[in-house]
């Protein structure tokens, strides 16, 4: 993996050729309520992708929605604190 401008849309531009990667990342994460295991994070939007999300891509997706916007920032933070 390259150094991480935390960029969304160049982050998923790296992993997946769906045009509409950053939607559906940022539809899933508005969906989600209360606390979430990382771990199930990654799997699920790895199946919105249709991919099979390393450790790394996972965690380097969510730190890019958390650096997204305040409205999906506060969203990472609720989902991943526990």
């Amino acid at each position: 993996m390259t150094e991480n401008d935390f960029s969304l849309t160049n982050s998923l531009a790296n992993l997946t050729t769906d045009p509409n990667g950053t939607k559906k990342v940022l539809q899933y994460i508005d969906k989600q309520h209360g606390a979430k295991d990382k771990m199930m994070l990654h799997n699920e939007i790895g199946e919105i992708l249709n991919l099979k999300l390393s450790i790394e891509d996972g965690d380097n997706i969510l730190a890019c929605v958390l650096s997204y916007s305040e409205h999906y920032h506060d969203k990472i933070i609720e989902l991943i604190a526990s």
